[in-house]
C-alpha cells in the first residue's frame, strides 16, 4: 500500500477517536443537584412529590442503541499488489497483473445487535458490486486497448461499534466473502487484437475496515470509512479452457504457463460515504 494511504488511515483512525471522546447522545435542562456520593439515607417521597418531578421540565435524555441499522454507501476503489495499472500487454497478457488499478462500488449491509442493550457488537451481512476498469479516472482507454472486471460479494462477519448510543459512533469490522468475478478484455498486441471473456469465477476473500456514523436523528445517519479487501484469497485457479477467448479468472501458479496465468491478488483499499439507517431507537428520559 502506498505511503500516503497509510498516513491517511492513521489520520482517520485519530479523527475518530477523538470524535468519540467529545460525542453525547444525552441532554439536561438546568439540573443542579448534589454529588450522589454524599447521600448517605434514602429519603420518603410522597405522591404529590412525585407528581412534582413528573411535571418537571428538568430532564435528562439518554438514546438507547438501535436494534438495527441498514447500511448504504459508495466507494473509490484503489487497488493494491497485483490489482496495479500496468499498460504493458505483454505484462497482462503473461498474467503479472490484472491490468486494472481504479475503481468504484457500491454496497449494503444489515447490522444486528448480538447484544440488544449495550449494542456494541454486531453480526454483519453485506453485499456488494465494484467494477475495475484500465480507462478509469481517464478520458480516453490505454495506448494497448481496455481491460475490465465486474465483482458481485455477498459476506458475514462481526463489527464492533464503540459508542452505539451516542451521536457519533466509530466502528471497526471483519468479514469473509464470497465473490463471482467477471471481465472482458479487448487489447492489441505485437499487432495482433484480441478480444478476451472472463467467465463468472467464484473466489473466497475477506475484508476488514473502521469508519465512523454521525446520527442526524434517530432515524438516519452519515457514515464515512475506509477498507481492505482481497477478493481471491483463497480457491485461486489457473486452467486450460476449451475457448481460448471465454476463459475463467486465471489468478494462480500453474506449470506449464498458461495465457494470463499467474499468482495474483485481487486486492484493494475503498474510501467510502454513505448513510446509515436506524432503527429501533428509543428516548429513555428521566425528570428532576
Amino acid at each position: 500500500m502506498k505511503q500516503k494511504y497509510i498516513l491517511f488511515l492513521i489520520a482517520l483512525i485519530i479523527s475518530i477517536y477523538f470524535a468519540a471522546c467529545t460525542s453525547e447522545s444525552y441532554n439536561y435542562d438546568k439540573v443542579s443537584t448534589e454529588d450522589s456520593t454524599k447521600v448517605k439515607d434514602s429519603v420518603q417521597v410522597d405522591k404529590a412529590e412525585i407528581q412534582k418531578i413528573m411535571n418537571s421540565k428538568k430532564t435528562y435524555t439518554v438514546k438507547s442503541a438501535p436494534t438495527f441499522i441498514l447500511s448504504l454507501a459508495g466507494q473509490l476503489n484503489i487497488g493494491n499488489s497485483e490489482l496495479s495499472l500496468n499498460d504493458n500487454p505483454a505484462q497482462f497478457l503473461e498474467g503479472q497483473n490484472f491490468g486494472v488499478q481504479n475503481g468504484w462500488g457500491i454496497s449494503a449491509a444489515g447490522k444486528f445487535p448480538i447484544d440488544q442493550k449495550s449494542g456494541n457488537f454486531r453480526i454483519l451481512v453485506q453485499s456488494g458490486f465494484n467494477h475495475f476498469s484500465n480507462a478509469f479516472a481517464r478520458s480516453t482507454a490505454t495506448e494497448f486497448g481496455t481491460v475490465q472486471y465486474n465483482i458481485i460479494s455477498l459476506g458475514t462477519g462481526l463489527e464492533n461499534n464503540f459508542n452505539p448510543k451516542f451521536m457519533v459512533k466509530p466502528y471497526v469490522g471483519a468479514a469473509i466473502m464470497g465473490s463471482l468475478v467477471s471481465g472482458k478484455s479487448n487489447y492489441t498486441s505485437s499487432g495482433v487484437a484480441s478480444v478476451i471473456n472472463i467467465k463468472n469465477s467464484f473466489r473466497l476473500g475477506f475484508t476488514v475496515y473502521a469508519g465512523v456514523e454521525y446520527a442526524v436523528s434517530d432515524r438516519i445517519g452519515i457514515n464515512l470509512g475506509a477498507r481492505f479487501t482481497n477478493i481471491n484469497t483463497w480457491l485461486k485457479k489457473s486452467s486450460m479452457d476449451s475457448d481460448p477467448n471465454n476463459i475463467s479468472l486465471r489468478d494462480a501458479f500453474s506449470s506449464p504457463h498458461i495465457p494470463y496465468g499467474g499468482w495474483k491478488n485481487f486486492a484493494f483499499t475503498s474510501f467510502n460515504l454513505g448513510t446509515s439507517i436506524y432503527f429501533g431507537v428509543k428516548n429513555l428520559i428521566f425528570k428532576f
